[in-house]
């Protein structure tokens, strides 16, 4: 019987007496009074003997529970405690498992004076030290979870279950401290779990609903930077080949802290950043660079971006294109926690994986986009078969038919092959059959006969060969409308069979009329080779007499002369003297102009007939050009209103050629200026240029029409222009052309620039 149970029986069997007193004894107060009072009396001996017998059975129990209480306690995987509800919570009592929990001896709180709050870690006392003042307040159990420090300085998790009770000595706390380690780490991992899946279910909700891949890389940072709480977020992309050179693809980053994309310009990639790219691809996973860690940030990105903490990982997407995707705090120093780097990894793997995903997807719309616009507007007829009916039928090809590309898409096998022609329809399913089950016996080009919705025929060609499309065999078929071009071979081979006897008819008339060109090109040739002979011929004919012509005129001017040193003579025949040396001069002017016509029709004979003689040797060019100078100063030496200079260096390299005709081009170039130009200069220049000899022959004259600059190399070609009367005589012809043909032997170059009104250049290169 515990101490209540003690106290309270004898109470209420006084209580009992008493109101048995009262109902027994009315009117009998004094009785009633002694009766009362003895009962009393009893009540209290009663009382005492209780007392002093329960005192007694109470400690020989106590002792007894105590020591089974000791014996529990040490046994519970569980510290029992008792502490006085104070601030600093003094220990009355604690079991042996508080060594194992804390790594202190009960001793150290009983003996030494340790309170318990001391092993609580600070930051979580105030927590505790509330929980149990709520608990006291409303006078119920309370439990706390907290942490502490072991002795060994390792902080543990543990759980305090207790309540608050009154005792003599004041209030007390009675709890029990369980270890609750391997608990918190299981949450801990859970809680990573579900933060980590949280993450990448958001990221891949972002990823899935994006429609292009730009979408995607935003909403990607978006994800991230709000996810891990940082201030930027970003996706670069290698620039052009280099690895040095970096652009923005996507960005999300908070106002304070504007990023590279936000400055519109290109990343160029320091010492410092190139080593760490570098170890990135030599790595599967994230480089982290904080306060903690072998990385520090890049000055470029210290400097220009704020950045004091960041996290990057690259990866390569199905094209080969390197990215690098990455995560700035540049508020504060972040220190990257292990689930963080692999929730990061994690999330830039999934990145790459809808990257490619719609880059491949992209590639493939692309492509199937591009081929309907090319089978489409193909005038090539397009189709795919397969299981006997149409999946794909382009414009052009159900244009053949006359139906529309959406009518032929229901077609079954029979539709198919009512548009075939009876006679060619065995052929057709036959060949049907084989491409679409991809067996042998395949004739992929061949020609049959149609029938169109209207219920007319044609003729198509047919190339079709065996493809996989979905992993089941299908029948690509290429079709070309030959309806027309049937029609006209066969058009074609009635118009031969008729041509071919007309030809016949012909072939026999032409062969006559061949048989006549090639007597009359022979009776052309034979003249030619007449006209050659007699030109030559004449030529020699008329230069012998032309010689002694000019041969006697100058004796006779000799003799003249001889006689006007007669001083008589001179005096009595002085007039008809000056008139017979003056018509002399003219004999001998036109003579020698006879004879260089004839010389001009000898060259151009020989060139023809390829008999002219070439004295070929190394020669200086200098001297040929200076003895063209001289003659050309005599030429003009009479005629007051033209002035000749010539700029002549005093060395040209020496080159290969007979020094006659190149003296022959320079006369007739000297003289071409001498005919055209009235009045002003003319001017014979040479110099060297690039291994070319370059003589250059200016004039002030009357210039060369545009149409006629190509004209006036052509033999007996004249330039008709200006007053056709004047005193100047015109020439052959043929100067010019001879010019051109010696030039062109040397393998050299004629060509002449010229104003109308202003004059010419002729300029010729000869190679040295």
């Amino acid at each position: 019987m515990n101490t209540a149970m003690r106290w309270l029986l004898p109470a209420v069997a006084c209580a009992f007496l008493a109101v048995l007193a009262w109902v027994l004894l009315p009117g009998r107060p004094m009785a009633f009074s002694m009766m009362l009072l003895l009962l009393l009396v009893c009540c209290l001996v009663l009382l005492l003997f209780y007392s002093r017998t329960g005192k007694s059975q109470e400690l020989a129990s106590s002792e007894s529970l105590a020591h089974g209480f000791h014996s529990v306690s040490d046994n519970l995987p569980a510290a029992i405690l008792r502490t006085a509800y104070d601030e600093r919570r003094p220990v009355d009592y604690v079991s042996e498992h508080i060594q194992k929990l804390a790594g202190y001896a009960p001793e150290s709180f009983l003996k030494n004076g340790r309170d318990f709050v001391s092993i609580i870690l600070p930051d979580d006392r105030h927590r505790v030290a509330a929980r149990i003042q709520e608990a006291a307040a409303e006078a119920r159990e309370f439990v706390a979870e907290y942490r502490i420090m072991h002795a060994d300085g390792v902080v543990r998790w543990v759980q305090e279950r207790g309540r608050l009770f009154e005792m003599e000595s004041g209030t007390r706390i009675d709890s029990v401290l369980v270890d609750i380690m391997d608990r918190k780490r299981a949450e801990k991992d859970n809680n990573q779990r579900k933060w980590l899946d949280k993450g990448l279910e958001e990221l891949d909700r972002s990823l899935h609903s994006a429609s292009s891949i730009e979408k995607v890389m935003d909403s990607a940072m978006e994800d991230m930077r709000r996810y891990f709480g940082v201030d930027r977020a970003w996706l670069l992309a290698q620039a052009g080949d280099s690895l040095v050179e970096w652009e923005s693809v996507a960005e999300r980053t908070s106002m304070e802290f504007p990023g590279l994309k936000a400055l519109d310009r290109k990343l160029v990639m320091d010492n410092t950043m190139s080593a760490m790219q570098k170890k990135l691809m030599d790595i599967d996973g994230p480089l982290a660079a904080d306060p903690t860690t072998e990385w520090d940030v890049p000055k470029l990105l210290k400097r220009n971006f704020s950045v004091r903490s960041m996290l990057v990982m690259c990866f390569r997407s199905s094209d080969g294109h390197l990215w690098a995707v990455g995560l700035h705090q540049c508020s504060h120093d972040k220190i990257w926690k292990p689930a963080e780097m692999s929730l990061f990894k994690e999330m830039v793997r999934r990145l790459s994986d809808a990257i490619n995903r719609l880059q491949t997807r992209q590639d493939l719309n692309e492509s199937e986009e591009r081929f309907r616009i090319y089978t489409d507007q193909a005038p090539l007829g397009i189709a795919v078969l397969q299981d006997n009916r149409f999946q794909y039928v382009n414009h052009a090809f159900a244009e053949i038919f006359g139906y529309e590309s959406k009518e032929m898409l229901t077609f079954d096998r029979e539709d198919i092959l009512a548009l075939v022609h009876d006679d060619d329809r065995r052929l057709v399913s036959e060949q049907m059959a084989v491409k679409q089950g991809a067996a042998g016996n395949a004739v992929e080009n061949y020609t049959f006969r149609h029938l169109r919705k209207d219920g007319s025929e044609g003729w198509v060609e047919i190339h079709s060969l065996t493809v996989m499309q979905d992993g089941q065999p299908a029948d690509l078929i290429m079709l070309m409308d030959i309806t027309r071009r049937r029609e006209l071979e066969q058009k074609a081979a009635k118009t031969s069979n008729e041509l071919e006897a007309l030809v016949q008819a012909r072939t026999a008339s032409l062969v006559d009329k061949s048989r006549e060109l090639e007597k009359a090109n022979a009776r052309l040739l034979q003249l030619d080779k007449m006209k050659s002979s007699m030109l030559t011929t004449v030529s020699h004919d008329l230069r012998t007499p032309l010689t002694s012509v000019i041969g006697f005129t100058k004796l006779l001017r000799k003799d003249i002369l001889s006689m006007r040193k007669d001083e008589a003579v001179c005096d009595e025949h002085g007039t008809l003297t000056e008139r017979v040396l003056k018509n002399l001069d003219i004999i001998e002017d036109e003579g020698n102009h006879l004879t260089r016509l004839v010389g001009d029709f000898l060259d151009l004979s020989k060139l023809e007939t390829g008999g002219l003689e070439w004295d070929d040797s190394a020669i200086d060019p200098v001297e040929t050009l200076m003895v063209a100078a001289r003659r050309g100063e005599r030429l003009f030496a009479e005629d007051g209103q033209v002035e000749f200079t010539w700029d002549i260096p005093e060395s040209l390299p020496t080159m290969n050629a007979d020094p006659k005709r190149l003296e022959q081009v320079l006369n007739n170039l000297i003289g071409n200026a001498a005919k055209f130009t009235e009045k002003g200069q003319v001017q014979l220049k040479a110099s060297s240029e690039d291994d070319q000899l370059v003589i250059q022959v200016r004039d002030t004259g009357r210039g060369v029409p545009e149409d006629e600059k190509e004209r006036i190399f052509e033999r007996f070609h004249r330039v008709e222009q200006g007053d056709t009367l004047r005193r100047t005589r015109r020439g052959s012809g043929l100067g010019l052309a001879i010019c051109r043909e010696i030039v062109d032997h040397y393998n050299g170059t004629m060509e002449v620039s010229s104003t109308l009104g202003r004059g010419s250049t002729f300029t010729v290169r000869l190679p040295v």
